[in-house]
């Protein structure tokens, strides 16, 4: 079954690039989230991606499209700053005591 003209191995390709840019791209938002803020880090991976997909509509279907759409996606993964921008206070939980019966 072919998607767009392009063999299902060109998906299969993608994810594997996804996985690999993730690696540089986490590496190199550590080391800019250790420089800048985070929010801003984040501001411009966001804003990277938004290039990104307008760039990936726009060209013609390709597998070398694929490639490079999924090698920017996956090095502009968000999870390396989302840790340290949110600072969600750990609380203890109190639950009710059950009432003892008698």
């Amino acid at each position: 079954m072919d998607l767009c003209g392009l063999p299902p191995s060109v998906a299969s390709t993608s994810l594997a690039i996804i996985g690999l840019a993730n690696i540089f791209g986490s590496l190199y938002a550590g080391a800019c989230v250790a420089r800048y803020r985070s929010k801003h880090v984040l501001a411009l991976m966001y804003s990277s991606r938004v290039v990104l997909i307008g760039a990936y509509l726009l060209l013609p279907p390709s597998s070398l499209t694929f490639y490079l759409f999924a090698a920017g996606l996956g090095f502009t993964w968000r999870l390396a700053t989302l840790a340290d921008l949110i600072h969600l206070p750990i609380r203890e939980a109190r639950l009710p005591r059950p009432a003892l019966a008698g």
